[in-house]
């Protein structure tokens, strides 16, 4: 418990004492409209933004008591943190740039895994599939 406060004071302190300066970024500014739960410096938090990080707290953090409005805030402590990033150019850092493209990719994979999951195969599809690596290995 007390970790969790002084990483939540921590944040907040750090994301106070920037705010004042994230105006100035080249943080992208998104489309604020009805779905917008927040704004900060001009970029939206949409429902659908909110809900995916609600599911991802949950998940990362089980048997915690997790309110919206405490969650809400890490999100804006985390837009503001990211807007601070940008404007120290740290998008444009070559490690950071592969991070984020190794980041990407697995990503990308994950989702044409599970697509592919999703799918319903005949009896005749996985037999056909079966024969086909089952030659691979001859």
């Amino acid at each position: 418990m007390k970790l969790r406060i002084h990483h939540l004071l921590g944040t907040g302190l750090l994301a106070a004492a920037l705010i004042t300066g994230c105006g100035r970024g080249e943080a992208p500014q998104a489309q604020i409209n009805d779905e917008a739960i927040a704004v900060v410096n001009g970029v939206a938090i949409s429902e659908a933004d909110f809900q995916d990080f609600l599911n991802l707290q949950r998940m990362t953090r089980p048997g915690e008591s997790l309110l919206p409005d405490e969650v809400l805030d890490e999100m804006i402590n985390m837009e503001l943190l990211r807007q601070a990033a940008l404007q120290q150019g740290l998008d444009k850092d070559p490690d950071i740039q592969r991070q984020v493209e190794r980041a990407r990719t697995n990503l990308m994979v994950g989702a044409l895994i599970d697509r592919r999951l999703d799918q319903e195969y005949t009896e005749e599809q996985l037999r056909a599939e079966y024969d086909r690596q089952i030659q691979a290995i001859e």
